[in-house]
C-alpha cells in the first residue's frame, strides 16, 4: 500500500465547479496513483480541500480512495495552509492501513514539516517530491532552517530539477536524491 499526500491549499481536482465529477469521469488522472496501481500497489490519495467542512472520501474512477481533508486556515503570503485534521487523518489511516510507504508533495506548505515528523515518529518510510524553493523570502528563510533536519528523515528525495537538488545538498541534506522529470501521459 502506498499513501500519497498533497498538503496544498488548492484542490488539485476541483479547479472548476464540477471537479469531483471530473475525477470520477477520469478527466484528471492522478499520475502517481495511476502508476502505483499499474505496478500492483494499492494507492490512496489525501489532499486538502478549501470547500469541505469535514473529511470526505470519494472513489476515483480507477478504483482508489481520495480523502478530501478540510483546511482550517490559510497562511497569508504563501501557498500553504493549516490543517490539524490532516495529521489526525494521516495518523488514523496509518494505524489502520499500515502503508508500506508515503509519498509527499508540497514541501513549501505549512503542513510539510509536521507531516514528515509524524511519519518519522510512526516509523513509516516516506519519500518527498521537491519541486523548488519557496518564492516568499520569509518562508524561504524558515524552510532553509527546518528542511535539512526534516528531509534527513526521508528515505529519498525526488525532484524534476537538478538545480534544486544541488540547493538541498548545499544546505546539508544527506539522503538519497534522484532527478526525476515529471511524467506526462502522451496517450
Amino acid at each position: 500500500k502506498v499513501l500519497f499526500i498533497l498538503p496544498h491549499d488548492i484542490e488539485p481536482f476541483a479547479q472548476q465547479p464540477y471537479g469531483e465529477t471530473l475525477v470520477r469521469a477520469r478527466a484528471y488522472q492522478n499520475t502517481f496513483c495511476s502508476m502505483a496501481k499499474s505496478i500492483g500497489w494499492t494507492p490512496t490519495l489525501f489532499y486538502l480541500s478549501n470547500s469541505e467542512k469535514k473529511t470526505r472520501v470519494i472513489r476515483h474512477a480507477d478504483g482508489y480512495d481520495i480523502y478530501k481533508i478540510p483546511v482550517l486556515a490559510r497562511v497569508i503570503g504563501s501557498s500553504g495552509c493549516i490543517s490539524p485534521r490532516l495529521l489526525a487523518e494521516v495518523g488514523k489511516f496509518i494505524g489502520k492501513e499500515r502503508p508500506d510507504i508515503v509519498h509527499i508533495h508540497g514541501y513549501y506548505t505549512a503542513m510539510f514539516e509536521p507531516l514528515c515528523l509524524l511519519l518519522w515518529q510512526l516509523k513509516v518510510p516516506f519519500v518527498v517530491n521537491y519541486h523548488g524553493s519557496p518564492l516568499n523570502r520569509a518562508l524561504r528563510k524558515l524552510k532553509r532552517a527546518t528542511l535539512p533536519f526534516v528531509l534527513s528523515k526521508a528515505k529519498m528525495i525526488l525532484s524534476p530539477s537538478r538545480g534544486e537538488l544541488d540547493v538541498l545538498k548545499s544546505w546539508g541534506v544527506r539522503v538519497p536524491m534522484e532527478f526525476q522529470p515529471n511524467p506526462v501521459d502522451m496517450g
